[in-house]
């Protein structure tokens, strides 16, 4: 808060926060109240400066994200080994809920809750009100949920991908410290080799990434290229950072369709083995990475590689 004086009276300069949000495109609107004309106001000063002080974060504030973390990945576990053929999503959602309240205190979840089956999970954001987590899960189906604990305004988010039933193959990757873009295009290479390695698609990767054969799903604002338009971070990483790292991989037939209409990408696609996926939906794995001066620190605590995953659910108990 400034002051300045004028004609006698104590003008008080009040900062009000306007800005526009990168990833959603909304804007926060400045307050107002009766007699405001009375200050001078600048609401273009405080936006920028609440931006950066919440991108980096104190020894504090990265406990409480610890705890977020180890509470949620506890929940996640939980869902793990409860989850069972004939359940509807959102008896995970709730049994979720449930845990991060009952033994984390926390009241409230980071955003609305993401409980996808086969059919349900290639949908980014599905479990809102238009399409609430009411699908019955079916035997053999793969599980996407993302969901996330909130304490105090400090938020864990997500997602655990696995089979109802542990016979399904589930591949992993972590992240690593650098440019988000050069990260981003990286999961695009891991994604597109381990698709060959499928049978999904064949030949050069090298060639795929020539014509954006990308299947990763999160994009930046500041490069004007396809797949990485739309990223969330354009920056270089920092320490003190907190970042979400979600590779995934979506089976979306208009998308495969578009695809395959066009000639430099459709020689890469196996359509054969492809037809078999049709159906599948998604995966997605979700982690929050604390960023240190020599390595990055992994909050989110679940299982993750296929041999991980099979241990844990193999010692949930056979009963149904």
């Amino acid at each position: 808060m400034g002051e300045d004086l004028k004609v006698g009276l104590v003008i008080v300069l009040c900062l009000f926060q306007r800005g526009q949000n990168t990833d959603s495109g909304s804007i926060c609107y400045e307050a107002s109240f009766e007699g405001i004309s009375q200050f001078q106001v600048n609401n273009t000063l405080l936006h920028p400066v609440i931006v950066e002080c919440r991108l980096t974060k104190t020894d504090m504030e990265l406990e409480v994200l610890r705890y977020t973390n180890r509470i949620s990945s506890e929940a996640h576990k939980e869902i793990m080994k409860h989850v069972r053929p004939g359940q509807k999503e959102y008896e995970m959602e709730s049994l979720f809920q449930h845990y991060c309240y009952s033994h984390g205190g926390m009241s409230h979840t980071s955003y609305t809750c993401i409980c996808g089956t086969q059919g349900t999970s290639l949908f980014l954001h599905y479990g809102h009100a238009g399409a609430p987590n009411d699908k019955t899960i079916d035997d053999r189906e793969m599980c996407l949920f993302d969901m996330g604990g909130e304490y105090y305004c400090y938020s864990s988010d997500i997602t655990c991908s696995f089979p109802v039933n542990v016979e399904s193959s589930l591949q992993t990757r972590r992240p690593s410290m650098r440019l988000c873009s050069k990260m981003h295009r990286l999961g695009d290479r891991v994604h597109l080799e381990e698709l060959v390695k499928i049978g999904i698609l064949r030949g050069s990767v090298e060639d795929m990434l020539k014509v954006h054969m990308e299947v990763s799903t999160r994009e930046i604002d500041t490069v004007n290229e396809p797949g990485l338009k739309s990223l969330r971070m354009g920056r270089l990483v920092q320490e003190r950072m907190v970042l979400t790292v979600e590779p995934g991989i979506y089976f979306i037939n208009h998308l495969l369709d578009q695809a395959l209409a066009n000639p430099a990408q459709s020689c890469f696609i196996n359509n054969e083995v492809l037809t078999r996926f049709r159906s599948f939906g998604g995966v997605r794995i979700e982690d929050n990475i604390a960023v240190t001066a020599s390595r990055r620190e992994l909050l989110t605590c679940v299982p993750r590689t296929v041999e991980e995953i099979e241990a844990f659910m193999d010692d949930r108990g056979k009963s149904f």
